[in-house]
């Protein structure tokens, strides 16, 4: 969870760069926010670190916590083997008004943090334009995830948003099936930008089978006006990844 005050892993100096940028673009469409946290378990100390990991849970249920935390399991892609952990809906004001962030990060690093590493923390928030669900917003997780993230050429934004637009679109208006419905995303920090996180809900590894993530946009977005959804993605979308995330919900809190 997350580890940004006195006495934690990350340096308050460091907490407040981050967040210093955040409120402002939050004012925007979709001002909810999405915080999520990356983590590697020291060798041969992954139990330890769950163990910890559920000590610490149990501080934010003592303390009343009414954010809902999420712990997953990264099961394919670049980050295999991470534990990844975070929280959705709050803005970024909200989540600096968290309960006890101080004593947050103190009993995370007495119980958890010894055992891993801090990979990165990223900041998002919720494009509910792009997207067709908010279930992590809603407290509805899934088994499983699939996290499809788009960097995006600079100045591509305009181009690559009505592409995905029309396929929210095109989803909304056909078969309102599972495997139709992803949640969107666009990183506010963290990482480099322009970029897009789209989580989609699975029941299991099936969810690979709907193809590579340009491919899976291209299938969705059926009434893209002029250049085909392809030549626009093939022209601003610098890199895409894809990744299978497993729930833990030994290691998830939901108020």
């Amino acid at each position: 969870m997350l580890t940004i005050d006195a006495g934690c892993l990350f340096p308050s100096a460091v907490a407040l760069m981050l967040f210093a940028g955040v409120p402002a673009a939050a004012a925007a469409p979709g001002p909810e926010g999405a915080f999520l946290f990356a983590y590697r378990a020291k060798a041969g100390l992954r139990r330890e670190f769950d163990e910890g990991y559920r000590r610490h849970l149990e501080w934010h249920r003592v303390h009343q916590d009414p954010l809902a935390w999420y712990g997953w399991d990264v099961m394919t892609g670049p980050d295999v083997d991470l534990f990844i952990d975070g929280t959705f809906g709050p803005s970024p004001s909200e989540f600096d008004g968290r309960v006890a962030p101080a004593e947050d990060g103190a009993d995370f690093a007495a119980t958890a943090g010894p055992f891993a590493d801090p990979l990165w923390r990223r900041v998002y928030r919720l494009r509910p334009d792009l997207g067709t669900s908010r279930f992590l917003e809603d407290r509805t997780p899934s088994p499983f995830v699939r996290a499809l993230v788009f960097e995006v050429r600079p100045g591509g934004s305009d181009r690559f948003e009505p592409v995905l637009r029309r396929a929210a679109a095109d989803a909304r208006a056909g078969d309102a099936s599972r495997n139709a419905a992803w949640a969107a995303y666009e990183l506010i920090d963290g990482g480099q930008a322009p970029a897009y996180l789209l989580l989609v809900p699975a029941e299991g590894l099936a969810v690979v089978a709907t193809g590579s993530p340009t491919a899976w946009i291209e299938s969705l977005a059926t009434n893209v006006e002029g250049p085909r959804a392809s030549e626009i993605l093939s022209d601003t979308v610098t890199r895409s990844t894809s990744a299978v995330w497993r729930l833990r919900l030994d290691l998830t809190s939901i108020p």
